[in-house]
């Protein structure tokens, strides 16, 4: 055991050190956001296109990184096609939740047809 356990009365001493990195505080920050426009989504229709649009630029934000720092590019020719392989799956995918967000955009309306329209 270390002699810093027992001196501070068997309690570890917790490193914050890494709360200064103003990224980790910024992506936590984008986290919380997306999980409170989240909860608040099916309240409002104008909380969830803040939503859709908010996901939308951090799935951007994500693919733009992915493509400028990911990319295995001085690895051999391996691996450079299934690294364009891989991100063009991952392409694909954000393009379906795409249109899947953009079902959502308007709010859906039941319309109720009276019985006699389906009467003979």
């Amino acid at each position: 055991m270390d002699s810093q356990y027992f001196l501070t009365g068997g309690t570890q001493m917790i490193d914050y050190s890494f709360l200064n990195d103003t990224r980790i505080i910024v992506m936590l920050g984008l986290i919380l956001l997306i999980f409170a426009l989240f909860l608040g989504a099916g309240k409002s229709t104008l909380i969830r296109k803040l939503f859709i649009f908010v996901t939308i630029a951090y799935n951007l934000g994500y693919l733009v990184w992915r493509v400028i720092f990911t990319l295995p590019v001085s690895f051999g020719a391996v691996s450079i096609i299934f690294g364009v392989i891989l991100l063009l799956a991952e392409l694909m995918g954000f393009w379906q939740t795409m249109v899947f967000r953009f079902l959502f955009w308007k709010p859906f309306k039941i319309y109720k047809s009276p019985p006699t329209q389906f009467e003979n």
